[in-house]
């Protein structure tokens, strides 16, 4: 479907209106004038006939090409006949028919067509529109089989589809992928204006891609129902074009499609009812990617449906012909220096018989976009004020004239693809198929007797009684933009035009000297070619041919090209591209040369190959010598003028903000840059470098070759050679001596260092659009040898068909992946294979580990004939049909004098496919895939949003042990290659961190790909240092960020760099993400917490320090202060037992030394009740947990908790350093298995553990061995926080503790956390604000005398050495938070309640603020979580009649807000507003 723009709006309108050049012809005098009433007569040639079950048909005989003919089946459904329900299905199902039918089992299909020379995606396509679906099939011979195949197929296209489930499940990821692959900054934009455009209609509700929730979920019998409603006999027509006799046309009709059962079709399409506007209204539209600026004023009516008539059709003649030269117009103030826009275009269109719209166009530089509107609502309004001069309607009636004269001589040559296209348009317009000679007769006498008042008269009509709407686009905010958008037009109103003036013309003033002769003749009978030698040295080729009528193409290619180029001038060649084609002449520009040249046939294009500048032109028999005319004054007489720089200039910050976002910009600019090592003469050159191109370095570069250098001037089509021949020798004869041979290349040159084919990397692109492009590369040999080139083109043939079955219908994971091959004649070392698969970053890997699987097994050799043959047939299909096409004879003629094998190529390149054998190609694949070597480029958006994998997808299991852990691999020192990008007020805001070395391994993706479906997450792999990428991830702004990693890659860095690095993604120094890291002893057990979604609501409780048992309906604790009580209740009554160890510390030198001290009373109570919270405190390691004060300790190792009694306890001590662990874990694990200590047993889970006072349990130390990571498996805890260092100032984890229990009833785990370190993060703002750029990195608090950049800071910050001071630098980055950040895991509040309660007055929408209700008397801080993220700056906290502005009170982010200390009776409120 094509994107609503200006360029389409013409593109509907009359073609009289765009056409170009010409004066009154013999062919256009015969064509009689109609009058202005009855129906357009049917091109005579049609034959339109209805089967009984109500399938209409046309055939219609083609000559061109010749042996051939094109099918095409039309459908009358698209997306505006689905429901909410289906929405896509009409796209789903044209896919659905090439996969399984009656004649064709699901994979055979295409292979059946490759055996009969026909190739999908060219020869074979299908297409789904808002109101149509089309099949087109393009048959390249009539042979029998080849008939037979092709309506066969048609047929089954039409009612015979299987839609069996698997194949329906199979086909789900490739339009997923083609859903994201067709998603674009334009793409969206589109939505937007259409859903102003159009409102009312169902049509911004219905894109034909349909939505993601239809794609992969819609079960089978939505498809079945939807096609056997839709795709009967009645709601179809074919059409069938080509080298046919009308009898054999409807024989086929009759033969495959006269079985079908006659239908009683009722539906009727629901297209809604269009939206008039009342008043003008102005809209602002930002899309942070878009790369352009538009600006556009549109009247939208509604569609009125009107019958095809003689009088309709010249309806609209006198506006066309006004939007052709109000759009000269603006052409040519595009090339001043001083226009506000780049361009402008002004049309007419009809869009699905829903909506009238004209409208006029504009883009701009953003800091341009006020004049631009006012400037196009000028010159609109200047136009239908004063209209237009006689001389710009003789222009434009010339070239309408010129175009119907062109399309009536060129109509016996039409292609029958085109001829079946235009029938099956007009079938579903309900318009008359009619020939150029009739429209021209219906419309010549309007054209000929307009006058510029009808004109003025026609745009004032279409601008009149009506309000229109003006919409800017941009990829800047401007909040107030759609309010100055209406006062600049409003302005722009009220200024008064003056009438336009037009330029005086100029005759053509270029002559040149004396007529040159031929001097050299040779014939090339059997192609037809004959070759010459002019006196002053050109070559020429002719080639008469009879394919097009009244069409010749002219080239004139010049030794020099982009091999000659200034080395280092990388881009020069764009440049120069913009001076040669907009510089006009020396003495004409081209708008002199547009007014001169009006009505004729004839123009000029300058482009470059390696080796030659060229000058290419079309023209027609009548202006042939006035096109040879032109065409040498370009030559010899350039214009090098600023006019085409201008628009140029103007144009390249939009150019490289487009390649900037979108992934085939970061393939254009970096992929050549490292295939070719920086080489200035591939890469892509920098804006500073083109931007800074003069003139002056075109001239130096093109203009002495353009007039010196060797040259052939080569000519195909309708011609006849001693016509042409005088007319060359009296222009490219007549010009000064040429070169009489190409100069000798530069050896050094032709032979760029190439990469080295054997890595892997990652390119990133600026987009949150997730699409990814997987680029593979082979090195091969070059181009020079034309046998051996055609066996690797044969070669890729192979490859792509074995890719598109594995990638494509095997895999379902992208919608067109593409293989390719780069060979070359002037750089015979840089060839190579190559493929590109578009998809999204959750399926990278998979595709690229895919393709080099197929590869690899190519390598192997092992290519069977009937694979050869059917990527053979397609070739020599085309090859045929090229024999027939002008452009393929002057590509293959233009340096044919220079390079006799040409001509050799031309007779032996047919035969030579046909002879290519399987041994052949197998060596080469053998040579090419068998080394295994190959290049891997994935190009991914920097903030991909969330894209979720296909719920039957499963991970790949890994066939091989995990690689060895790099200590730098994740030490976030890591880093983050792609991130997530979150909008404000959004859902997609969950980022997943990996590392390379870990995506590397299915069972660990698939936990990221897990988290990506549950919360439509970005996955982000990690290299290097993730401070590296911070510009990226303030870009993405997650609100949560899970970093999926194996244990052996986690320690106290990672957690206090995760720390620093998430309170640097905007510009206020608190967190901006809640983070945690999934890990597991093994990946199954963090894809169990990556899958956990239900919330858990915790009611049973134990601790090794005192929880609150009222708020739990059964917990257990181990008091860690004197009495040393044990206390377990039950329905939230509380039983304390007697005192285990009344007198303290002197207990523990007691009892027998295999005594487990108090150990067991809690795994009884563990292993009985399950408990669901954890609360721990005492000392503890990375490898062991004790009771209070020595009663007892636990200790982790092969994944289990084992007890240890008082003996084993002393034992273990040894492996201490005071509170720190300090032995070898090898010796501990010895240790641990000799002792055959009790197992704790496992519970079911899901739990969590807080480790308030606890050293070390937070800190993972690399090994899967330590305490978390054994909690997180075999223990079914879903989320831990704990300190990665001793812990002794306390307010991370006892204010974490705290925060649990004394915050809003809604608030979970993983808040608390993280709201209690920004309280930390508070209190060191308000009172020592100095101490935020202060860092403690060592491994306890001791540590600091041994950094003396901690000391340095501490002094500098001059707070002294306090304990407050120390301890908040201490706690703010050393607590961890293990688990999924957006799992919820929050206290019961069923029987006694939370201080606070919170409601929302927009759950949905923070900014609307809330208000506190207090459960009980309460005093204390209170943290939310603002359940999106908000803009406003300010809040007020009202309680009663006292409003306290919340800096007063605490802090407001964009995040959260924190009270330091509210305090309220019970039922009484406190009112939250914020603006």
């Amino acid at each position: 479907m094509k994107a609503f723009t200006i360029t389409s709006i013409l593109a509907a309108a009359c073609v009289l209106a765009a056409a170009s050049p010409a004066a009154e012809s013999q062919a256009l005098a015969k064509a009689p004038a109609q009058a202005a009433a009855g129906i357009p007569k049917q091109d005579p040639q049609l034959i339109k006939g209805q089967l009984p079950n109500g399938l209409t048909y046309f055939i219609r005989p083609n000559a061109e090409p010749k042996g051939r003919f094109s099918i095409r089946l039309r459908v009358n459904t698209g997306s505006l006949n689905e429901t909410d329900d289906i929405q896509g299905i009409s796209h789903f199902l044209e896919h659905m028919v090439f996969n399984g039918s009656k004649h064709f089992k699901r994979g055979e299909m295409i292979p059946a067509m490759q055996k009969e020379g026909l190739g999908l995606g060219g020869d074979a396509n299908a297409y789904t529109s808002f109101d149509e679906t089309v099949y087109t099939m393009d048959v390249p011979s009539m042979k029998e089989s080849t008939v037979n195949l092709a309506f066969t197929i048609m047929r089954d296209f039409a009612d015979g589809a299987l839609l069996e489930e698997s194949a329906v499940n199979a086909e789900r990821g490739i339009i997923t992928s083609e859903y994201k692959a067709r998603d674009s900054a334009g793409y969206r934009v589109m939505k937007e204006v259409f859903s102003i455009m159009l409102d009312g209609t169902k049509i911004p509700h219905r894109y034909p891609i349909g939505t993601l929730e239809v794609i992969q979920n819609a079960p089978r019998e939505k498809f079945v129902n939807y096609y056997q409603t839709h795709y009967v006999p009645s709601q179809m027509q074919l059409v069938i074009a080509g080298d046919i006799t009308p009898e054999q046309g409807k024989e086929w009709v009759e033969k495959y499609f006269g079985s079908m059962k006659k239908d009683d079709y009722s539906f009727k399409a629901d297209r809604g009812t269009l939206k008039t506007a009342t008043e003008a209204t102005s809209h602002w539209i930002t899309n942070k990617e878009a790369t352009a600026t538009e600006i556009s004023i549109n009247l939208v009516r509604p569609y009125e449906k009107k019958p095809d008539t003689i009088a309709n059709r010249t309806r609209d003649i006198p506006l066309n012909m006004a939007y052709a030269m109000l759009n000269r117009r603006l052409e040519k103030m595009a090339k001043n220096t001083d226009c506000p826009f780049i361009s402008a275009e002004a049309g007419r269109m009809e869009l699905l018989e829903t909506a009238e719209v004209d409208a006029i166009q504009a883009r701009a530089d953003y800091k341009n976009w006020k004049t631009a509107l006012t400037t196009m609502e000028q010159e609109l309004r200047r136009a239908v004020e004063f209209g237009f001069n006689k001389e710009e309607l003789a222009e434009a009636r010339s070239n309408s004239i010129s175009a119907a004269e062109n399309a009536i001589k060129s109509w016996p040559t039409a292609k029958s693809e085109d001829l079946a296209s235009a029938i099956a348009q007009s079938a579903a317009q309900d318009m008359v198929f009619t020939t150029p000679e009739e429209d021209w007769s219906i419309s010549r006498e309007v054209i000929e007797n307009l006058t510029p008042e009808q004109c003025r008269a026609a745009l004032e009509k279409a601008w009149s009684n009506a309000h229109p709407r003006v919409i800017v686009t941009s990829n800047k905010e401007n909040a107030q933009g759609s309010a100055e958008a209406m006062k600049i037009y409003r302005e722009a109103q009220a200024a008064k035009v003056e009438p336009y003036r037009v330029d005086e013309q100029k005759a053509f003033s270029y002559k040149f000297g004396e007529p040159g002769k031929v001097t050299a003749s040779k014939e090339a009978a059997d192609l037809g070619v004959t070759q010459l030698t002019l006196s002053n040295g050109v070559r020429v080729n002719l080639k008469p041919t009879e394919f097009d009528k009244d069409s010749i193409n002219i080239t004139f290619a010049v030794d020099g090209g982009e091999l000659s180029r200034p080395e280092k001038a990388a881009g020069l060649e764009i440049f120069t591209g913009a001076v040669m084609n907009g510089g006009g002449l020396t003495n004409h520009s081209n708008d002199d040369l547009a007014a001169v040249m009006a009505g004729k046939k004839v123009g000029v294009g300058f482009s470059m190959t390696d080796r030659s500048f060229v000058l290419a032109g079309n023209t027609n028999r009548k202006d042939l010598e006035t096109q040879l005319q032109l065409q040498t004054a370009y030559l010899m007489y350039p214009g090098y003028r600023e006019d085409g720089v201008v628009q140029l200039r103007r144009a390249i910050p939009m150019l490289y903000n487009k390649l900037a976002h979108e992934a085939q910009g970061a393939m254009k600019t970096q992929v050549p840059a490292i295939l070719y090592k920086n080489n200035p003469r591939f890469t892509f050159p920098t804006q500073k470098q083109l931007e800074s191109y003069q003139i002056k370095e075109v001239r130096d570069w093109v203009d002495a070759p353009l007039k010196n250098n060797y040259m052939e001037v080569t000519v195909t089509g309708d011609f006849k050679p001693e016509d042409i021949i005088p007319m060359l020798e009296r222009t490219v004869g007549a010009l000064p001596k040429r070169a009489d041979a190409p100069a000798a290349l530069d050896e050094k040159l032709r032979h760029p260092a190439m990469a080295d084919f054997n890595f892997s990397r990652d390119l990133e692109y600026d987009s949150s659009i997730d699409k990814t492009l997987v680029c593979l590369f082979w090195k091969t040999p070059g181009g020079e040898d034309k046998k051996l080139a055609r066996r690797l083109n044969m070669l890729k043939a192979v490859f792509y068909d074995r890719v598109f079955k594995g990638i494509r219908e095997d895999m379902g994971e992208t919608y067109s992946p593409f293989t390719g091959i780069n060979i070359s004649e002037t750089y015979p070392d840089d060839g190579y294979i190559f493929t590109i698969s578009s998809g999204v970053m959750r399926n990278k890997d998979a595709v690229r580990n895919a393709i080099a699987k197929i590869a690899a097994e190519l390598g192997k050799g092992n290519i069977t004939q009937e694979e050869l043959d059917r990527a053979r047939n397609p070739i020599l299909n085309s090859m045929e049909r090229a024999q027939r096409d002008n452009g393929y004879w002057t590509g293959l003629l233009k340096d044919s004098q220079a390079r006799p094998d040409r001509l050799v190529q031309q007779r032996e390149s047919i035969p030579d496919v046909k002879a290519i054998t399987v041994d052949e190609v197998n060596k080469l694949a053998r040579d090419i895939f068998g080394k295994g070597d190959h290049l891997n480029l994935n190009i991914l958006p920097d903030h991909p949003a969330a894209e979720a994998p296909p719920a039957e997808k499963q991970a790949d299991k890994s066939e091989k042990a995990p690689a060895a852990v790099s200590t730098a691999a994740f030490c976030i020192h890591a880093t983050a290659a792609n991130v997530a990008k979150k909008e404000a007020n959004a859902r997609n805001d969950y980022a997943i961190i990996i590392s390379e070395e870990t995506a590397a391994m299915p069972e660990w993706k698939a936990v990221a790909d897990k988290l990506a479906e549950r919360h439509g997450g970005a996955i982000v792999t990690v290299k290097d240092s993730m401070f590296a990428k911070l510009d990226t991830l303030k870009k993405m702004a997650p609100r949560f960020l899970a970093v999926v990693a194996r244990p052996e890659e986690i320690d106290r860095t990672v957690v206090n760099d995760l720390h620093r690095l998430t309170r640097r993604l905007d510009d206020d120094p608190y967190g901006d993400c809640i983070w945690g890291i999934v890990t597991g002893y093994a990946p199954e057990d963090a894809m169990r917490i990556a899958s956990a979604e239900s919330p858990l609501v915790m009611t049973r409780a134990m601790g090794t320090t005192n929880i609150d048992s009222g708020r739990f309906s059964e917990s257990m604790c181990i008091l860690d202060w004197q009495p040393f009580q044990y206390a377990e209740q039950r329905g939230y009554k509380e039983k304390v037992t007697p005192s285990f160890y009344t007198r303290g510390l002197r207990e523990q030198e007691k009892g027998d030394q295999d005594s487990l001290g108090v150990t067991p009373k809690l795994t009884q109570y563990w292993e009985k009740n399950d408990p669901q919270f954890f609360a721990t405190a005492s000392h503890a390691t990375q490898f062991n947990l004790e009771m209070p004060f020595g009663k007892g300790i636990i200790v982790s190792g092969n994944n289990q908790f084992h007890v240890l009694d008082k003996k084993q306890f002393r034992e273990f001590t040894t492996f201490l350093r005071g509170v720190l662990f300090n032995g070898k874990e090898d010796d501990l694990m010895a240790f641990i298995e000799r002792s055959k200590a009790p197992v704790i047993k496992p519970g079911p889970g899901p739990a969590v553990w807080l480790a308030a006072g606890n050293c070390l349990v937070g800190d993972v130390m690399k090994t899967k061995n330590s305490m978390a990571v054994t909690a997180l498996s075999r223990y079914g805890f879903n989320q831990l926080v704990g300190y990665t260092v001793p812990s002794w100032y306390g307010k991370g984890g006892w204010g974490t503790l705290g925060m649990l229990f004394s915050n809003h009833d809604n608030s979970s785990l993983a808040e608390a956390w993280y709201l209690n370190n920004q309280f930390i993060l508070d209190e060191t703002m308000t009172r020592f604000p100095k101490l935020m750029d202060v860092h403690f990195n060592s491994p306890d608090i001791s540590g600091i005398k041994d950094d003396p950049e901690f000391s340095k800071g501490m002094a500098a910050a001059g707070y002294g050495m306090g304990k407050d001071q120390m301890g908040l630098i201490h706690d703010r980055d050393t607590v961890a938070f293990y688990g999924d950040p957006a799992w919820v895991a929050r206290l019961d509040e069923s029987h006694a309640k939370s201080p606070w309660h919170i409601t929302w007055n927009d759950p949905e929408d923070a900014a609307k603020g809330f208000t506190v209700t207090a459960n009980k008397d309460a005093k204390g801080r209170l943290g939310v979580w603002f359940p999106n993220r908000i803009s406003a700056k300010t809040a007020t906290v009202t309680v009663g009649d006292a409003a306290t502005p919340v800096d007063k009170m605490g802090l407001l982010t964009n995040d959260f807000l924190l009270l330091r200390e509210l305090e309220l009776k019970k039922g009484e409120k406190a009112v939250v507003e914020m603006k």
